[in-house]
């Protein structure tokens, strides 16, 4: 089951993001809290995919994967 399960689009690429920059994203948020409207949303992470994961959707990506990983060459 969890390799069918994706919350969202899989037709779409993922970026990705380091836990260091979530983490600093976050600690901004709250240090500037007095100054940020009551509902704010913020993009941590990158506005698009790159590279190879721009050309594949995730639920292609994950088919590649299974295939690489349990497939005979």
């Amino acid at each position: 089951m969890t390799s069918r399960v994706y919350p969202g689009d899989p037709s779409r690429g993922q970026t990705f993001v380091h836990l260091d920059d979530v983490v600093d994203a976050v600690y901004r948020c709250i240090d500037r809290r007095t100054q940020l409207p009551d509902e704010s949303v913020f993009l941590i992470g990158e506005p698009k995919t790159l590279g190879y994961a721009e050309t594949l959707g995730y639920a292609e990506l994950q088919s590649e994967f299974g295939r690489l990983i349990y497939d005979e060459p």
